[in-house]
């Protein structure tokens, strides 16, 4: 977790670079409270993970890639990664 001043706020993020995935969170203690693991033993970042690798190996795009859509609530409503990914499929070109 980072605090980056010119955006403003608390990021999680991953490797190196410090890539961000997810945030903005006002406080430190917000932004550790994503890293939860949900039912499925899973946190945010994880269960997003597998969303991208499910599209990665189906479409060959991730979720950056694509139209956004509100990840964290499908997360926060135990939707799983493969139900997600299903979702965006069932869109077609139209989630692109």
């Amino acid at each position: 977790m980072v605090y980056n001043a010119v955006l403003g706020g608390w990021y999680v993020v991953r490797g190196e670079h410090q890539t961000p995935i997810s945030g903005r969170f006002d406080s430190r203690a917000e932004a550790k409270a994503s890293l939860v693991r949900n039912e499925d033993g899973l946190t945010f970042a994880q269960w997003l993970h597998r969303v991208d690798m499910g599209l990665l190996r189906v479409w060959g795009v991730t979720t950056r890639d694509i139209a956004d859509r509100c990840y964290r609530d499908a997360y926060n409503d135990e939707i799983s990664p493969r139900e997600m990914i299903s979702e965006i499929m069932a869109e077609g070109i139209d989630a692109l």
